[in-house]
């Protein structure tokens, strides 16, 4: 079976070999959004062993760097104050409210 992973040492390795990406932060957002849908629409029966193991670890750093770019992204709303478009007083109330993040 041949791997789209082979080759990339998962764990220092980025694993972005693909085509040209927008530098637009909405536009990738909307694009995680299409790649999150259609993986859980897909069977990760297909993959076995060493592929299925390469794939675990190149989503879960997938979803440390989208953990990270989620913080830089709080971090504007607060500097701007955007929360209070949407009525909030401050980031907290934006995020357990509108967001539904943690504890309200």
């Amino acid at each position: 079976m041949t791997s789209t992973f082979k080759g990339v040492n998962p764990m220092t390795e980025p694993a972005h070999d693909g085509p040209a990406l927008p530098d637009s932060p909405a536009e990738l957002i909307a694009l995680g959004e299409a790649v999150a849908a259609k993986l859980n629409e897909v069977s990760f029966a297909s993959l076995a062993g060493d592929d299925l193991l390469a794939a675990a670890e190149a989503d879960e750093r997938t979803r440390s760097r989208r953990e990270a770019a989620t913080t830089s992204l709080m971090i504007e709303i607060n500097d701007q104050y955007a929360f209070h478009t949407r009525g909030f007083q401050n980031i907290q109330k934006y995020m357990t409210t509108g967001l539904r993040v943690g504890p309200p």
